[in-house]
């Protein structure tokens, strides 16, 4: 009953309103035909006529009860006539008046018509508008979303401004969008010489102003403003200002990636992918485009090496803080494998072996070597015999993050990432790939190589306005460790031609990484966003202030009621609100392929990215069948060399009495290496440790690893 009494009630004040509306608009048409008649009877008709008018209207008052009624009128002539009602019309002359009469009126009624469809229309079409503006949200300030078109027309009328400036430099488009170019334009004035009070009579103000300030009077002679010319300040492309694209797994990310690869590969332009799944490599791996892989479990990989990353004047302090990540929770012996690892490569530098060689020098070398080794050194007080425990910590350290580097065997023929950075010739792609299976052999060795890359780029010492390096990382939070230079290479790259894509499915994994703060920082310093679907309320809510939020004046409309008519009414007002341009949900409701796209200096626009499929060219991965020999011998190995001593361990104790502790000391490759084996009445334990008093010690010879 509610509802039908609320429906009834709004509908029936809605249809009295229009009542209302139409007895005004009825009045004026009314008011428009009237005017619209008498004025066409005053310019048409003549005093004379009106009295024959007059006898007119007359007759056919008093006709319908008597037609002998006399009818008075002047004629043609102007004398005055006396006849019957009924012989009134019979007169030509009159009869013409009359006719004239008529059609006065119709033409009175026509343009009443005209008049009406004119007035009358525009005033309805007035209230249509009206209403429609007073209902319509008003942007007042802030971030709005706007269509496409928009967008791209804004872009394209933005980017014909810098064409000479950038030397006819073509923005690469990224769903769809032209980049737009980072810059401005100007007014810069010419100025001509030209003395101040040339033509000034009274040389009174000149003396004083000479007296005053001479220097001011030498700057003002010269400005005489000839004619503004506009010129480009500064300016920079806009796929320098980076790019950061955000989607959960299936949201099309990966395309939008691709579609930027395909026409880097059409203009020959030198781009670092880093590719984790292979699809890169599958679609855009070219070998006779000099194309190169760096992964040493890829047959098709090159050689690298860090002796080819430095020199001995800048040393190898920076390649050791990429291959040893940060350890929060201990830093120190970090820090301290880093200073070992740089003066142990720094020692070999002429050598020039093998990153496996290197590895196996510092790992397999016995503590009072090393320390005669670094006895010179920076390093002579962490690698030292007197503080055994301290130096133990730091080999156990090395032994964790350099084991990757054993999976380069070789020193000839060795990429060079920082030459390929630094060289302007190159047009190909440098992919590094990684596997899911050995992604924590892999990863440390991508990150340093990704993060030598950034270090190259950003030593360059000429600055560019177009791109000349790009670097695709996707997939950001895979690596499970930061990028020590990402950061930096953000902030500074962009002045040496670096190009960042980075991508990733939420802003908690890459926070995770790098921090609350550093995520942040790596965020914003990619000034092209690019939001996809994504799972989880943090990242939506994210999303959605990083669009940016708006102030509007929207219309409210409330209506009363009530059961006498007086009480009917609705009340309307204006108020200001801040929204944000999109909600978060808007954010996790996406379809595959829809996205959000913020430019810097632009408005977000939402868009439809049309998915594309690229032929593929090159198997997603190749396994390194010599490697693999090499690492199975090497198992086959080390498994014998453990049945031996095993063999030994169990003649030996054999001999002992059951009650006896045994403690056995057996020097191995890497660090300490405990192993217990269980006899009857006591626990054996394989240790590196000191004797100790009161327990027997019995040596074993063990050259290599156990």
């Amino acid at each position: 009953m509610s509802d039908l009494i609320r429906g009834g009630q709004v509908t029936i004040h809605k249809i009295r309103m229009l009542i209302q509306v139409s007895k005004v608009l009825t009045r004026l048409s009314l008011l428009l035909i009237l005017v619209s008649i008498f004025y066409n009877y005053a310019i048409n008709i003549s005093a004379s006529e009106w009295v024959i008018g007059a006898a007119w209207i007359k007759k056919d008052m008093v006709i319908s009860f008597n037609e002998n009624h006399p009818i008075k009128y002047k004629t043609r002539f102007g004398y005055e006539k006396t006849v019957k009602a009924k012989d009134f019309e019979k007169d030509p002359y009159v009869r013409k008046i009359i006719n004239k009469f008529e059609v006065t009126l119709y033409k009175g009624l026509v343009t009443s018509g005209i008049m009406l469809f004119i007035v009358v229309g525009g005033v309805i079409l007035f209230f249509w508008l009206r209403g429609k503006t007073l209902k319509k949200t008003k942007k007042l300030r802030g971030a709005f979303l706007i269509t496409p078109t928009t967008l791209k027309r804004k872009i394209r009328k933005h980017n014909n401004l810098f064409l000479k400036s950038l030397n006819e430099h073509i923005p690469i488009e990224v769903a769809g969008f032209a980049y737009p170019v980072t810059g401005r334009v100007d007014k810069i004035y010419e100025l001509e010489s030209k003395p101040l009070f040339e033509e000034t009579e009274d040389n009174e103000n000149r003396e004083s102003y000479r007296e005053n300030d001479k220097d001011e009077e030498e700057l003002l002679r010269n400005i005489v403003v000839e004619k503004p010319v506009l010129k480009s300040a500064s300016c920079t492309a806009g796929e320098q200002s980076h790019t950061l694209v955000i989607g959960s797994t299936g949201a099309g990310k990966s395309r939008i990636i691709e579609v930027i690869l395909h026409q880097l590969r059409q203009r020959r332009k030198k781009a670092i992918i880093i590719d984790i799944k292979g699809d890169f490599i599958q679609n855009f791996y070219r070998p006779e485009l000099n194309d190169v892989i760096l992964n040493p479990l890829d047959k098709r990989g090159r050689n690298w090496s860090i002796f080819n990353e430095t020199d001995a004047l800048k040393g190898f302090s920076t390649i050791a803080k990429s291959l040893l990540p940060n350890n929060s929770r201990d830093p120190i012996w970090v820090d301290a494998a880093r200073g070992v690892l740089a003066e142990m490569a720094m020692l070999h530098y002429n050598e020039n072996p093998s990153l496996s060689e290197l590895a196996d020098k510092i790992l397999k070398t016995d503590l009072p070597t090393l320390t005669k080794l670094l006895e010179k050194t920076a390093s002579n007080k962490i690698i030292n015999e007197e503080i055994e425990k301290a130096a133990l910590s730091v080999l156990m350290v090395l032994s964790t993050y350099l084991r990757p580097l054993k999976l380069y065997r070789s020193n000839k023929d060795c990429f060079s990432i920082t030459d390929w950075v630094k060289d302007d010739k190159q047009s190909n792609f440098l992919f590094i790939s990684s596997c899911e299976d050995v992604k924590e052999d892999i990863n440390p060795l991508v990150s340093a190589q990704v993060d030598i890359a950034i270090r190259a780029l950003r030593s360059l010492k000429q600055k560019s306005k177009i791109p000349k390096v790009w670097f695709v990382l996707d997939e950001l939070p895979y690596f499970e460790q930061p990028i020590p230079s990402l950061a930096g290479g953000l902030a500074t790259a962009r002045s040496f031609g670096g190009c960042f894509v980075l991508g990733t499915q939420d802003m908690s994994a890459l926070a995770k990484i790098y921090s609350d703060k550093s995520a942040q920082s790596i965020a914003n310093n990619c000034r092209t966003k690019i939001f996809m679907n994504v799972e989880g309320n943090e990242t939506a809510k994210w999303c959605s202030d990083a669009l940016g939020i708006g102030e509007i004046e929207e219309w409210h409309e409330g209506i009363s009621y009530g059961s006498h008519e007086m009480r009917d009414g609705i009340q309307v007002n204006r108020t200001r609100t801040i929204r944000q341009t999109a909600l978060p949900s808007e954010f996790m409701l996406l379809k595959l392929g829809e996205g959000y796209i913020k430019f810097p200096g632009f408005e977000p626009a939402k868009f439809k990215f049309k998915s594309c499929d690229f032929k593929a060219v090159a198997n997603t991965f190749e396994e390194n069948d010599e490697l693999l020999e090499l690492l199975k011998k090497e198992v086959e190995e080390g498994e014998k060399r453990r049945l031996e001593l095993e063999a030994k361990l169990r003649a030996i104790t054999a001999q002992k009495e059951p009650k006896e502790d045994l403690v056995i000391k057996a020097p191995i490759q890497e660090g300490k290496l405990k192993k217990t084996m269980k006899t009857k009445s006591k626990q054996s334990e394989l240790n590196l440790a000191p004797k100790k008093e009161g327990k027997k010690i019995i040596e074993i010879e063990a050259e290599d690893e156990w």
